[in-house]
């Protein structure tokens, strides 16, 4: 495994949101979800219906099908699921939410390379992606890469020895973000070369 691609707040809520998304992933390469891959509110009230979610986890277990999944975190949409269910959408699908990962590269003469990676889907900044990211930074000293989800800003920046990640979001700017003037941000994950121990930027 040289590279892993890190992406979340899918946000699906139909079919059509889960073929766009399916053609825009890649399939040979291991997916570490950053949660929100569905959209358990479909209005600012964020009241959430029992048929949709269950669709749409049928919609992310479509994509999923036919590629690696190393782990995830849950998000604040499947957060209000848990709360109101004491049930994990993503159960049976994926396992437990993992919030730290070991990843090893093997070279041709057995040569090991160790990277850390932590992840958390994180909370809405509104002023400064990087402010969550420096403070999650100081709680894991040990990790290569700290990466964040939830306001869909798309980047990453070095830090010292760590990379900060922020992984974007795969849906198009949402009626609700419009109502709410929030800012339209690309679209896209981030690939990550372990080998390299660099960062790309996908844009979709």
């Amino acid at each position: 495994m040289r590279s892993i691609v890190l992406s979340g707040d899918w946000h699906i809520r139909n079919g059509e949101d889960a073929k766009r998304i399916d053609k825009i992933l890649p399939k040979k390469i291991p997916l570490i979800l950053m949660g929100d891959l569905i959209d358990s509110g479909l209005n600012r009230g964020m009241q959430w219906n029992q048929d949709n979610v269950s669709k749409q986890v049928l919609y992310t277990a479509m994509i999923l099908k036919h590629r690696r999944v190393l782990g995830y975190v849950l998000g604040n949409h499947e957060a209000r699921i848990v709360r109101a269910t004491g049930l994990n959408p993503y159960l049976t699908l994926l396992g437990e939410p993992k919030t730290e990962y070991q990843l090893i590269y093997e070279d041709t003469s057995g040569t090991k390379l160790y990277r850390k990676i932590v992840i958390e889907h994180g909370t809405r900044v509104v002023q400064n992606p990087l402010t969550q990211l420096r403070q999650f930074a100081q709680i894991y000293p040990q990790a290569n890469v700290l990466a964040l989800g939830h306001d869909h800003t798309l980047g990453f920046w070095r830090d010292g020895d760590k990379w900060l990640v922020r992984t974007g979001h795969l849906q198009p700017y949402p009626e609700y973000a419009k109502k709410a003037i929030l800012l339209k941000k690309p679209m896209g994950y981030i690939k990550y070369n372990i080998v390299k121990n660099t960062l790309e930027v996908i844009l979709v």
